[in-house]
């Protein structure tokens, strides 16, 4: 079983805010959202959790006045973090070999600044943006310039068309959902399919078992259904932040056509195995949030 969060009452309930959501409360997007945040972090109600991959969503508008202010803001509110990179190659590697020493530990692990930043840059970025380690806006902007981060953007939605390419071929050889399922486990796991087949049972029969590999497996699968799929670099990163859902107990995003795949998700994939459900996570505004804490 994946590693998940019990919820209790009086306890801290950990929540990722997708990046629109961030502009919103940090940015002043929404000027009445901030101190609603701040009121629930400050007393103990809620912790702020981020990835790398939002931090830099983040960046690509460092060149905006209120860059500044909503990174002052957000970091004091002392946010938790989750290593997205690799993640739902790491899960599958440690359910195979809970041996396996993954670089945030256990995947899915919250990681405080110091311990992603170790994650993010080198001894050499250390030595050139010092202030990284609080961190300041300058300092992440010269860490992220926005060339920088627009070359990276690039890299994604080149990647992207890579990954759709290879996930049609992929499925039309495999000709079906399943085998294509023990064919990329396969690969990540560098064995054969026949050396894993039990392995690739038992995974595929327990969707909380690299659940964030699960969950972008059938979310890009379910897009192949469609007559003419497309993948649009937004959609790419909304499946990167769905990862995280596993590991939280709340998820805000504004997308509906992203909680709507994820309830379709749930219905089919989770609720028919009777176990957790995504749904109680799933948050498309603040107010959502307040009724589901109170």
């Amino acid at each position: 079983m994946a590693h998940m969060r019990v919820n209790c009452v009086n306890v801290t309930k950990t929540i990722y805010l997708d990046t629109n959501v961030y502009v919103d409360v940090f940015e002043g997007r929404r000027p009445e959202l901030f101190d609603r945040v701040r009121h629930q972090v400050e007393t103990g109600t809620l912790q702020l959790v981020s990835s790398e991959v939002a931090l830099t969503e983040i960046a690509e508008g460092n060149h905006l006045p209120s860059f500044d202010v909503g990174i002052s803001r957000f970091f004091a509110l002392k946010p938790k973090w989750i290593y997205l990179t690799g993640l739902t190659a790491r899960e599958v590697i440690f359910a195979y070999d809970p041996q396996f020493a993954t670089p945030d530990g256990t995947p899915g692990t919250l990681l405080k600044w110091r311990e992603l930043l170790a994650l993010i840059t080198s001894r050499d970025d250390l030595a050139a943006f010092p202030d990284l380690i609080i961190p300041t806006a300058n300092a992440l902007r010269d860490f992220l310039p926005r060339d920088a981060v627009q070359s990276r953007m690039k890299y994604w939605k080149d990647q992207l068309k890579l990954r759709q390419r290879g996930f049609v071929e992929h499925r039309n050889r495999a000709g079906s959902s399943v085998a294509l399922f023990q064919n990329l486990v396969a690969y990540i796991l560098r064995e054969s399919s026949a050396g894993v087949a039990d392995f690739v049972h038992a995974l595929h029969s327990d969707p909380t078992s690299a659940p964030a590999f699960r969950t972008d497996f059938e979310l890009n699968d379910a897009t192949l259904q469609d007559a003419a799929p497309k993948w649009l670099k937004n959609k790419f990163f909304d499946h990167l932040h769905a990862g995280v859902i596993p590991y939280v107990d709340l998820f805000i995003t504004h997308d509906h056509d992203l909680i709507a795949k994820l309830e379709w998700y749930d219905e089919n994939f989770l609720g028919s195995a009777g176990v957790f459900s995504y749904r109680p996570k799933l948050c498309s505004d603040w107010l959502t949030v307040e009724q589901r804490l109170s």
